[in-house]
């Protein structure tokens, strides 16, 4: 049986999985998905913070 969960749930959960203290699997487990599942919204939902999307008063210094 394929659950279908909401852009926000998903992005909510990948969220969860990247700050916890806790594995990506056991916070997949503890919100009722597959264990894999919070991998492949993470590529799809997370956006790693770069000088273009970091949120800052200043602009990003050059080297």
């Amino acid at each position: 049986m394929s659950s279908s969960y909401s852009i926000e749930f998903k992005k909510d959960a990948v969220k969860l999985a990247i700050e916890s203290d806790q594995s990506v699997a056991q916070t997949a487990t503890d919100l009722g998905t597959n264990p894999n599942t919070p991998y492949t919204w993470t590529t799809k939902y997370h956006q790693p913070e770069t000088p273009t999307n970091k949120v800052s008063g200043a602009p990003p210094t050059r080297s």
